[in-house]
């Protein structure tokens, strides 16, 4: 009866864990609040995944690649879990971001702030750039469209079709109008930021994080 002899280095290969996989989430106010702590912490309970969290309140995607500074609210949560929160900061740059973790999974909750300000063809041209970036990694992605909001209801509704049209064929495309409905009374109207909004926020988390588990 013969044997089949493994090596020792082999045997030891097998038994050690497989690395996690590394998520980067980058995004606006809604990433500095609510939405983004709970979807950090959810994806960041699956020992599996290394996640960091990078948001910048009041940015749109050419903000990570100038380093605007926000005025309105910055969070940083490492892989490590160490917590950066401030009013004002520079946001990060995207460069930097994808070289220091190599990230397999990037979400990205960007979009809201082109609603104002901002024409056309800067929508687009940012979203290009930054699925380009996106794809150049090789990692997975997935965006996740503006929520629900009182002000500007009708307007957030074109700019979310506006965006899934540049988006849905590069990345997969979360539509957040499905799982969010701003309160007819309370809030600044657009925010998720008050106690009884705040759960909102959360559930909208949590139904991005069943996307991320398919991931």
């Amino acid at each position: 009866m013969k044997f089949l002899s493994i090596p020792i280095s082999m045997l030891a290969l097998s038994a050690t864990p497989a690395m996690a996989s590394s998520t980067l989430l980058i995004g606006d106010s809604h990433s500095v609040g609510a939405f983004g702590k709970t979807l950090d912490s959810l994806i960041r309970a699956d020992k599996t995944r290394d996640v960091r969290t990078v948001a910048s309140c009041g940015s749109i995607i050419r903000w990570f690649y100038t380093g605007t500074p926000t005025p309105c609210g910055f969070l940083q949560i490492d892989s490590d879990g160490k917590v950066t929160e401030s009013l004002k900061a520079p946001t990060p740059l995207l460069s930097g971001l994808l070289a220091e973790r190599k990230p397999d999974l990037i979400i990205v909750e960007l979009g809201a702030n082109y609603m104002v300000g901002y024409p056309d063809a800067t929508l687009i041209r940012d979203v290009d750039q930054l699925l380009k970036d996106i794809d150049s990694t090789g990692a997975k992605c997935l965006w996740v469209s503006p929520p629900d909001s009182r002000k500007y209801r009708e307007e957030r509704k074109l700019l979310v079709a506006r965006l899934e049209k540049l988006v849905s064929d590069r990345c997969q495309w979360f539509d957040s109008l499905q799982f969010t409905r701003y309160p007819d009374t309370g809030g600044d109207g657009v925010h998720y930021s008050t106690s009884s909004m705040i759960p909102i926020a959360k559930e909208w988390a949590t139904q991005v994080y069943k996307v991320v588990e398919s991931l």
